[in-house]
């Protein structure tokens, strides 16, 4: 998050992982990422479509809580 927010000067960082896995939400949950939403069949795993769910987080959230 400090290479993107500081030396890239970017506003957002966005992490998109399945809905249904677990393990692959849990990193952005724990940096303090805040789910904005869920895309519908947006990926396809495993011989399917799969549902996204999206983690965002602002420069301004980073800038006060790290």
């Amino acid at each position: 998050m400090r290479h993107v927010f500081g030396d890239r000067e970017r506003t957002r960082i966005e992490i998109r992982c399945a809905a249904g896995d677990l393990r692959s939400r849990a990193p952005p949950e724990r940096l303090g990422f805040r789910l904005q939403g869920t895309v519908g069949e947006a990926g396809w795993l495993y011989d399917r479509f799969v549902d996204h769910v999206a983690y965002g987080r602002f420069r301004t959230e980073w800038g006060a809580r790290d």
